[in-house]
């Protein structure tokens, strides 16, 4: 019997150390008694590296979660069981969110120990944590500047020794719109830097649309143009990520600065993605706040401004006009024959033809100009710091020569049978 016991005990002991979940066994101050398998592996230690020390060694690193883990076993203790989770370390010093099930029992010789389920849940946990700070900050419509920079802050304190920035890239250029942690004359001296395959880690992020990790600045040839910019930030490496629209365009790239070599570890890896994906999803609400403003305030075929708007540019440059003692010119511009143009050739045609007077238009304003579509085929040409009558009467001509000219440029010998009124009044 005694020997049917023995076996019964080391087999009771083999399945549990051969089950895929990770659990420990230890005294009631959290000295582990036993790791199984599965444990180990979590944690990358060996048993003999885990004999003698405690779970608190474990936490170490990590202020909150001691003082956290030392409520967890007097709770224990005291009710018999307790479910949470709790940040720790890996052998490596990685950390590392675990969620965890512990159950106090009595062994044999009647002393008290702590059992314990162990899952990792540290992309469940950091996604969470980062996915409501920047969702709450979208919900309050906060500006996008403000929303990345308080996704920098948390993702500074969750990662030691790492300042991050966010970048936009529009039309091949780099502009700074958070970094927290960086100062002000570094952020500047990035503003419009163009993109290229040889530009940092963040403008050649953005060339490449994949990531760039360097982790020696000064040697990197990457990091050659711009060595003297970057040495008094006192950082030696700098991993960055570009994100992309829908379309696959990069709109931006996120970068971590840090004093030391980047590990590729999990933890790293988890907030990574996530910033990926919190990234992409406010720059695409902030593109769509955009548009939505755009369309409120402009014409959608033609992009010019619509009747609301100009009204509104009106009153602010005859109330210029007025103060600098200048006049203006309104011409009012409409197309003959618009109709039978859509009537007879189709409404893609007649768009067309919008469009190129509205080209046309600009091509002719000069800076201050207000120009819109006040609708159908009616447009407003204002023209600013007119000094005399012949100025607003030479416009007009050019107004309408342009017009003709470019209708017959074109559509060629096909061009739509289409002339514009145009008159003038002098403010």
């Amino acid at each position: 019997m005694e020997g049917d016991a023995t076996e019964l005990t080391q087999l009771k002991g083999e399945a549990v150390d051969a089950i895929d979940t990770a659990m420990v066994i230890t005294d009631t101050s959290g000295r582990f008694l036993y790791v199984n398998e599965a444990f180990r592996n979590l944690l990358g230690f060996s048993a003999s590296e885990l004999s003698g020390n405690t779970l608190g060694d474990l936490c170490r690193r990590h202020s909150d979660s001691c003082e956290h883990l030392e409520d967890i076993l007097t709770d224990v203790h005291r009710n018999g069981q307790r479910s949470g989770e709790l940040l720790v370390h890996d052998r490596n010093g990685h950390p590392m969110w675990v969620s965890f099930s512990a159950t106090a029992m009595t062994d044999a010789a009647h002393r008290r120990r702590v059992i314990a389920i162990v899952s990792d849940i540290t992309y469940a946990k950091l996604n969470d944590t980062l996915q409501r700070l920047v969702f709450d900050a979208m919900m309050q419509d906060k500006p996008l500047p403000e929303t990345m920079s308080l996704l920098c802050l948390e993702v500074e304190h969750m990662v030691q020794d790492v300042s991050m920035s966010v970048l936009r890239v529009a039309e091949g250029k780099l502009n700074p719109l958070a970094a927290p942690g960086l100062p002000d004359w570094y952020n500047a001296a990035l503003a419009g830097l163009a993109i290229g395959p040889v530009v940092g880690s963040c403008g050649t992020a953005a060339w490449r649309g994949e990531p760039v990790m360097v982790n020696d600045m000064r040697s990197d040839p990457l990091w050659a143009p711009y060595q003297a910019l970057a040495e008094p930030l006192g950082y030696t490496a700098c991993w960055s990520t570009p994100f992309k629209d829908k379309a696959g365009k990069v709109i931006g790239t996120f970068a971590f600065y840090s004093t030391h070599p980047f590990v590729l570890n999990t933890f790293v890896q988890c907030i990574v993605d996530i910033c990926t994906q919190l990234c992409t999803l406010a720059f695409e609400k902030d593109a769509f706040q955009a548009r939505i403003q755009y369309l409120a305030h402009h014409d959608s075929l033609t992009g010019l401004p619509n009747r609301g708007f100009y009204q509104t540019r009106l009153a602010e440059e005859a109330a210029r006009a007025t103060r600098q003692k200048t006049q203006l010119a309104l011409h009012l511009i409409d197309l003959d024959r618009f109709k039978e143009v859509n009537d007879t050739m189709g409404h893609m045609v007649g768009d067309e033809v919008l469009i190129t007077v509205a080209e046309t238009l600009r091509d002719l304003a000069s800076p201050g100009d207000v120009l819109a579509r006040l609708g159908g085929d009616e447009f407003v040409f204002l023209q600013v710091g007119v000094t005399r009558r012949a100025q607003a009467e030479a416009k007009a001509e050019a107004l309408v020569s342009a017009l003709q000219a470019e209708m017959q440029a074109q559509f060629g010998h096909q061009a739509p049978d289409v002339g514009a009124s145009l008159g003038f009044a002098l403010y």
